[in-house]
């Protein structure tokens, strides 16, 4: 149980950890409620106040002052991009919001708003699960567009990968409390079907089998990751046999990676166009390998690149890792890498559910960088500094947590 009773909101700072609490409940919600969240978390370092101890916190995080370097390349990159002022901008302004995670690290001081900030975004996946079910039961209206039916608030991607990670983080709780384990456990349950049989995103199909190997390897080492293995085949079977959905979504792509062939125009499928797109980025890496073509530069970049061919323009890969090279080149690539290593490192010194919450967090946006561009993108990358910055910023003094 969470001790609520000397959570109250006398002075500014008390109001910190309920901004952070409506943060990450707006995160599976549209995107309006998200935006709001990350203005409000905006005046949480002046409702702080002690400006000393904040630098401090962010000085003793590497992951915090790794993000400040991190976007200090995407400035630096800024001063040569080739893109326009207002493209270089729009880019920058994508990228500010790996700032919300130092800062979270600097206000957020005590794990029981980490604890309650968690159980909201929970509560608002199981939200936008339910909106789900309602939609694929005919109770309320499907989008018209069949890729996106049974969505809840936002598109089929940032949806299967909130659920994924939800669905990971309820089932670590089934494993780990007795008292309330079948509870967390039917949730994780509901929550997994949603992901692997309702909706048609492919990315949250992936995240959540590996974030099940994950369980098992938390829970067994080695050898769980071999049985994770067996259960992510037959979690994967199932969803393949008996959801029309997945059925159909993974016919499909094999089938378009088949069809697909470089030099003979665009394949009209999103498989072919991510391998176009690909295709391209390392073509344009390959001619600017140390710093990138500047900030924002893809869509310049990428229309030199497939000039003269039948090939559609894009300005986003779709893949943060080879978006990160184009414009940062391998020294923002290595940067990136390094966030990430960071990332995973701070596990080390967590218990209990903030090291699983950050370890399953970590690779579910690993694994989510190398289909989207989900540092860039406003629902996913707002989702992960969220939630790491509140992770981080609230892990004092959680010592009793069951490992």
């Amino acid at each position: 149980m969470i001790d609520t009773k000397h959570l109250t909101l006398k002075t500014p700072r008390d109001f910190v950890g309920p901004i952070a609490i409506f943060a990450a409940f707006s995160l599976p919600l549209p995107t309006a409620w998200g935006s709001v969240g990350l203005v409000l978390l905006l005046t949480t370092p002046f409702l702080h106040g002690q400006w000393a101890q904040q630098w401090q916190r962010i000085k003793s995080s590497p992951p915090a002052w790794i993000a400040l370097i991190f976007f200090a390349l995407y400035i630096v990159g800024a001063i040569y991009s080739v893109a326009p002022a207002a493209q270089i901008n729009n880019f920058l302004g994508k990228y500010a919001k790996l700032l919300i995670l130092p800062l979270l690290v600097a206000v957020l001081d005590t794990d029981k708003w980490r604890r309650l900030a968690m159980h909201a975004f929970l509560i608002a996946a199981g939200l936008a699960a339910t909106v789900s079910y309602a939609r694929f039961l005919g109770l309320i209206q499907q989008f018209p567009d069949p890729n996106q039916a049974y969505t809840a608030f936002q598109n089929r991607i940032s949806f299967g990968t909130y659920l994924a990670f939800a669905a990971y983080l309820l089932a670590w709780r089934a494993i780990h409390d007795a008292h309330k384990r079948w509870f967390w456990a039917a949730l994780a349950l509901l929550y997994g079907l949603s992901v692997l049989m309702i909706n048609n995103g492919r990315t949250g199909y992936v995240i959540i089998l590996a974030l099940v190997i994950l369980l098992f390897f938390q829970k067994f080492g080695i050898k769980g990751a071999g049985i994770g293995l067996i259960a992510v085949s037959f979690l994967g079977s199932a969803a393949f046999f008996l959801s029309p959905t997945s059925h159909e979504r993974i016919t499909r792509t094999v089938q378009n990676f088949e069809k697909y062939k470089i030099g003979n125009g665009a394949t009209e499928t999103s498989t072919g166009l991510r391998l176009q797109f690909y295709y391209h980025s390392l073509q344009i890496i390959s001619k600017h390998p140390v710093f990138g073509t500047g900030t924002g530069s893809f869509p310049e970049e990428y229309a030199k690149s497939v000039a003269g061919t039948s090939d559609i323009r894009t300005s986003n890969p779709h893949n943060e890792y080879f978006l990160t090279a184009v414009q940062l080149g391998l020294v923002g690539l290595a940067m990136l890498f390094i966030f990430g290593f960071s990332l995973w490192q701070s596990t080390i010194s967590l218990t209990g559910e903030n090291k699983a919450a950050l370890e399953g967090l970590v690779l579910t946006i690993g694994i989510g960088c190398l289909f989207n561009s989900q540092l860039l993108d406003a629902g996913e990358g707002r989702f992960f500094v969220v939630l790491s910055g509140i992770i981080l910023g609230s892990i004092a003094g959680d010592k009793s947590a069951p490992r």
